[in-house]
């Protein structure tokens, strides 16, 4: 699923409803092509077609990693 999908159904940072943060979590370890707990730019351009801009836009803490809690 592309990310513009997961944002426009409600499951972009912040989703607070139980079921929409658990479709969050399995969409964010296929993502996670590594396993390694976290996405780096390239599994985020690779798996979510997303720009630097974008990647950006998730890393809120600017360690260039975007957790399931970011």
């Amino acid at each position: 699923m592309h990310i513009r999908h997961l944002i426009a159904a409600g499951l972009a940072p912040g989703a607070q409803d139980p079921v929409d943060r658990e479709l969050l979590a399995t969409y964010f370890r296929t993502c996670d092509a590594d396993g390694s707990g976290w996405l780096s730019f390239r599994e985020c351009r690779d798996s979510l077609a997303l720009d630097r801009a974008g990647f950006a836009s998730f890393d809120t803490d600017i360690d260039y990693r975007v957790t399931l809690e970011e």
